[in-house]
């Protein structure tokens, strides 16, 4: 059964352009991992940011959150954004 996650993130004011260029340089690495079926990452314009990912099951989406790429990342953004990011996973319902 697939899991579905968004992950919501703010910039500081004035590190938006530095948030993004992290962000996108990270998503390849992603995208790679076992499990991962969607990675998808947009912004409102106005210094937020979301994560729509799916993943395979729970332990791939388990493995992506200590994989090494993922702990560089975490330390890379964290003087960038305001706070931790706000993870929910979600059950699907209807899907296409």
């Amino acid at each position: 059964m697939p899991i579905y996650v968004t992950a919501i993130l703010s910039a500081r004011p004035g590190c938006e352009a530095e948030l993004e260029a992290v962000a996108l340089a990270n998503i390849p690495n992603v995208r790679q991992e076992k499990g991962c079926i969607r990675y998808d990452f947009h912004r409102d314009g106005k210094g937020n940011y979301l994560f729509y990912e799916t993943w395979a099951s729970q332990e791939d989406l388990t493995a992506h959150g200590s994989a090494p790429h993922m702990l560089a990342y975490r330390k890379k953004i964290q003087n960038l954004v305001t706070g931790p990011s706000t993870v929910t996973l979600w059950e699907g319902l209807s899907q296409a």
